[in-house]
């Protein structure tokens, strides 16, 4: 079905319905998070040891 011209609801079987939400739950924070960590592990490493040096940058920021 269209909306303004563009396709707006699409009618698919219990069949597809299934796989396509199976496909999306595949898709979690987990596997990102994995890929991410492994991508940018040196950047990762240097923030640590940075924090355990000098700590947070905002540590001795005081509320008035």
């Amino acid at each position: 079905m269209e909306k303004d011209g563009r396709i707006d609801t699409v009618i698919v079987s219990v069949q597809q319905f299934e796989a396509l939400k199976s496909a999306a739950e595949a898709k979690t924070l987990a596997p990102r998070k994995s890929v991410f960590e492994k991508t940018h592990k040196a950047w990762i490493d240097e923030q640590n040891s940075r924090f355990e040096a000098h700590g947070l940058w905002c540590d001795d920021m005081r509320v008035w």
